[in-house]
């Protein structure tokens, strides 16, 4: 029953009581409000009865005033009418009389609600005043007709029939026909054809049942105009309980439906939107607590908010039957599921704690009103599948009959948070780049100032003193010594620059394995000798002395040679201990073992990055700008092979490196021996002109001093404006060209062109410093027949004429 339905029995029976003070406080007709078989109300007429006044009517049981006999029968019509029974005929039962005796009642009752719960509605007549008592209820009657039709929902009667025997203006209104037109005629008639089965339905139930339960359908007004209406039936008894008839309650919904229309578009046009919004939405319809409340028979009119907050735990096991209404396609796409079922065991299954737990607070703090719900939470979406994300909600308010919906958005901030950590290790590699390269840089400058010192020192000492015999040796010795450890740290540079910028590659060509090893251990052991350690270099001599491999066989040389060299600076005595094995015909693995200082284990793997060392007492104790296994292990890699070591600090090191094992499928050829050349003496190039291409006066001077003795003609020019301007004038003087690349006016390259435009036949040789970029392709693509780097060797200068001249 309605609030606005139970203010009208309450006005209804204010103004009964009102009318029975001034014409009927002597009549034997009264009524009263039975609930929980407690007396709720009474009106003065029933207090005279029973001979009470109304404080002491408050609280007692209607049951204390019947006679003992006639008790079981009042209680078992009462708790019937109860159970929703309205088809129980008026009966008779006695009351204790004021005077000791009894009274006899004729009564007859309906359920209804008051104050929100059932509660049983009873007249009670005296028989001997029934012709007063039928005066009283007439005028109650009209009254009571008053009342009726003035309430503001249509209210309709029929008969067993279903024909219309009375209604209030309310009906005639809402289906604009006039009173004389409606009565006697068929309330299903007035039905929307689409409806009668509906109808028809619930007229059956209200037969059965005494009620039938609240439903819609459509009304047809005068103008055959569909209205929309909701609907509850009662039935009508006679004064036996016998069926009469039935009273229909209608109230009009147009206006709701309208509603509901706007609302369906309205959901339409956001579930468009949502279904292509930018991030994952899912909806949730709250209809779910109300069906829970229901189901622990909680009375559909308590506040739900007011029972959680007393219930927490309540509203815990509520939560248990959320159910998703919606959910836009980047969800899916989000928590990597395919169907509606996925999302429930994705997100409201508990034994999915992490997920249920956050959205239960997701829908406790928006539907409690605690504020929109924000929270970034990390969730596994998978194996080894974790996202990071803020959840955020909002309620969706519902109309008069839909409940609210929980909007929950999803900010996936999984690659947000995966750049910042990027980003962060970036920052932090940036900032160990930095300290690490001041680090080289300091160690280099050191390493550079050393031989230097030596260079300069000694060569100042050859100058300015008379040094002879073994000092004067002495000195070239330290000299020269100083010159080559300069020039190995300077190819270590460049090696590791052109490595970086991708310039290095692998030339293989057929290489005698076992003669490159031992050529390496006559070095190493001459090495070890000078350095007067007590140690022993010790070669694995299982490898075949005929096998020949295809290889790159300057850049073996190279990886063996620093994995050795390292080995004998860290290794004060002992024994270094080498080899190379071939695994299963697939590839070549050499190993370097030693007995010195070792390596951490935390600290293996960064030896092998550019610019690391162990750390600063190594370098200082040992020296050494810690490029040479970076350059190894790029070698290495450039080959097809890996690098690696195994080591404990105090028992040594052994490293080991793969190269793929590619044998030679026919014998290599034999070469005849060269004709070496040790003496200067013997070149002779007598006849011959060559023009020197140098801006720097030394490069030029020491060139001049190599070819001093062989009786060339030298001609030179600083820039290659001049140079080309002396090669056309004495082209027929000249024999070939020196041309340094790097020389103002014109560079090297494009005077290389021009003069080769003049006389392509004069070989000209490339001489440069430059060793970042492709030097020598660069140089035979300008036209050069031939290069040779700086710094340059007397002997190979001589050698390289010696082929053209």
């Amino acid at each position: 029953m309605t609030k606005e339905r139970e203010n009208n029995i309450t006005d209804f029976l204010r103004i009964r009581e009102e009318y029975s003070e001034l014409i009927f406080r002597n009549s034997k007709e009264g009524i009263i409000i039975i609930q929980d078989e407690k007396l709720v109300y009474a009106d003065p007429q029933v207090l005279d009865f029973l001979d009470i006044s109304r404080e002491e009517m408050a609280g007692r049981r209607f049951f204390e005033f019947i006679y003992p006999d006639d008790l079981e029968k009042v209680k078992a019509i009462h708790k019937r009418r109860m159970a929703g029974e309205n088809n129980i005929e008026k009966y008779l039962f006695r009351i204790f009389s004021p005077g000791g005796g009894y009274e006899d009642l004729e009564t007859t009752g309906f359920l209804i609600e008051w104050e929100g719960r059932p509660a049983s509605l009873n007249m009670l007549t005296k028989v001997t005043k029934r012709m007063e008592a039928e005066a009283i209820i007439r005028e109650s009657e009209r009254k009571f007709r008053s009342l009726y039709g003035k309430m503001i929902e249509a209210t309709v009667e029929v008969d067993i029939d279903g024909r219309i025997t009375d209604m209030n203006h309310a009906f005639e209104k809402l289906l604009s026909y006039g009173r004389d037109e409606l009565i006697g005629s068929v309330l299903k008639d007035l039905v929307h054809a689409d409806w009668k089965e509906e109808d028809r339905k619930h007229y059956e139930q209200a037969l059965s049942k005494g009620y039938c339960d609240l439903y819609e359908l459509d009304l047809t007004d005068k103008q055959g105009l569909p209205i929309p209406v909701e609907i509850r039936c009662y039935l009508r008894e006679d004064e036996r309980s016998r069926p009469e008839g039935c009273w229909y309650f209608i109230r009009d919904i147009r206006m709701r439906k309208q509603y509901q229309d706007v609302l369906k578009e309205s959901e339409k046009k956001l579930k468009t939107v949502l279904e292509y919004f930018p991030a994952p939405i899912i909806l949730i319809d709250l209809s779910f607590i109300y069906d829970y409340l229901s189901s622990i028979s909680v009375n559909r009119d308590t506040d739900p908010e007011t029972f959680f907050r007393s219930s927490p735990d309540e509203f815990a096991r509520c939560l248990g039957n959320i159910k998703a209404k919606y959910v836009n396609k980047e969800a899916f796409q989000f928590f990597s599921i395919n169907s509606m079922a996925e999302i429930e065991d994705k997100l409201f299954d508990s034994r999915n704690a992490d997920m249920s737990e956050l959205i239960m607070d997701v829908i406790q703090k928006a539907w409690l009103k605690e504020g929109d719900y924000e929270k970034e939470v990390s969730f596994d979406i998978g194996p080894d599948h974790t996202r990071t994300a803020v959840f955020k909600s909002v309620i969706l308010p519902g109309n008069e009959n839909s409940w609210e919906t929980v909007l929950v958005s999803i900010t996936d901030l999984s690659e947000k948070k995966k750049t910042i950590k990027q980003l962060e290790e970036a920052k932090n590699k940036a900032e160990e780049s930095d300290r690490l390269k001041t680090a080289f840089l300091a160690n280099m400058s050191h390493e550079i100032r050393t031989p230097m010192n030596a260079i300069v020192g000694f060569s100042e000492l050859l100058r300015t003193t008379d040094a002879q015999g073994p000092d004067r040796a002495e000195y070239f010795s330290i000299i020269n010594n100083s010159c080559n450890t300069l020039s190995k740290l300077i190819d270590d540079i460049i090696d590791l620059a052109k490595i970086e910028a991708g310039q290095t590659t692998i030339v293989d060509d057929a290489c005698r394995l076992y003669d490159l090893m031992k050529e390496l251990q006559r070095y190493f052991e001459e090495e070890v000798k000078r350095s007067g350690k007590a140690m022993k270099i010790i070669m694995d001599s299982s490898i075949d002395p005929d096998l020949s491999i295809r290889v790159d066989e300057f850049r073996l040389r190279q990886v063996i040679s620093n994995i050795i060299a390292n080995a004998v600076k860290f290794t004060e005595k002992g024994f270094i201990f080498w080899g190379c094995d071939i695994i299963k015909n697939r590839e070549l693995r050499f190993h370097i073992k030693d007995t010195g200082i070792g390596i951490d284990q935390d600290k293996t793997d960064l030896i092998f990055d550019r610019f690391r060392q162990m750390d600063g007492s190594s370098v200082r104790k040992y020296g050494g700008t810690g490029l040479g296994l970076p350059v190894s292990k790029s070698l290495v890699t450039l080959m097809g092979g890996e690098l690696w070591v195994k080591s404990q600090p105090g028992s040594g090191s052994e490293f080991f490196f793969t190269i793929p094992y590619k044998k030679m499928t026919k014998p290599e050829p034999e070469h005849e021996a060269e004709a070496v050349v040790n003496n200067v003496e013997e070149y002779d190039f007598r006849n011959k002109g060559v023009l020197v291409v140098e801006d720097n006066l030394s490069n030029y001077e020491f060139i001049k001093a190599v070819l001093s003795r062989t009786k060339v003609k030298l001609y030179w020019a600083d820039d290659g404006a001049k140079a080309l301007e002396m090669f056309r004038k004495k082209k027929r003087h000249l024999n070939a060209v020196l041309m340094d690349i790097q020389i103002p006016e014109m560079n090297g390259y494009e005077t290389t062109r021009l003069m080769k435009k003049i006389d392509q036949d004069i070989p000209v040789i490339a001489q440069t410093a430059f060793a970042m970029s492709r030097d020598k392709e660069k140089s035979l693509d300008a036209g050069c027949d031939d290069y040779i780097p700086k710094p340059i060797k007397p002997t190979d200068l001589l050698d390289m004429l010696a082929k053209y001249l």
